[in-house]
């Protein structure tokens, strides 16, 4: 199955006005990004292109994404265009979560940070990982030890 293609425009910052992102609905501001949807099971090549206005040259850093989860391979390497002004990564969507990362520009420009979404939300029962089944299987124990101790105490009391 083919990747999905995103394409995320970005206009630099200028005077008291941040990042502009558009995700193919306009441009909105940092309170109102568009979130980065990948539905669950999909792969996607996602492309961010700064559109700098006249005068302006803002690059991505040769590092252009940070990201937590880089060490679960949700995001391949990023390739940034040889001009600095596009980079695209490939998403593999490992986990059904939200994921956060950070875009790094050149020359001190102010980072961004906005959200890939891949399908969080409504995980299948058994798409848990081992981890996850412990701390359910703990919430469970407690939960029974605790009934258990409230009924023993109203036996006493009644």
């Amino acid at each position: 199955m083919a990747d999905v293609q995103i394409a995320i425009k970005l206009k630099p910052p200028q005077g008291v006005d941040g990042w502009l992102m558009d995700a193919g609905g306009g441009y909105k501001s940092q309170q109102n990004y568009p979130e980065i949807r990948v539905d669950t099971g999909k792969k996607a090549q996602i492309t961010f292109t700064i559109m700098n206005d006249q005068g302006q040259d803002v690059k991505f850093a040769a590092n252009p994404m940070l990201a937590a989860v880089m060490n679960k391979k949700a995001f391949d390497k990023p390739v940034v265009s040889t001009d600095g002004h596009s980079f695209t990564v490939r998403d593999t969507n490992p986990d059904v979560e939200k994921i956060p990362y950070v875009l790094m520009f050149q020359d001190n420009v102010p980072k961004l940070d906005p959200i890939v979404d891949n399908g969080g939300g409504n995980k299948a029962w058994f798409a848990y990982s081992s981890n996850q089944w412990v701390e359910i299987g703990v919430g469970l124990l407690i939960a029974l030890v605790v009934g258990m101790l409230v009924q023993k105490r109203f036996r006493l009391l009644g």
